[in-house]
């Protein structure tokens, strides 16, 4: 995986794969992390 694409679009995955988990699980099985 290249660094060609900006960070922003990495964090944003990560937080909507964290809050689809989050949304299904119904529990912070990751990380406890709750930031809006």
């Amino acid at each position: 995986v290249t660094t060609i694409e900006p960070a922003g679009v990495f964090w944003r995955a990560e937080e909507y794969h964290q809050q689809f988990l989050t949304r299904r699980g119904g529990q912070d099985r990751l990380t406890p992390q709750t930031r809006s």
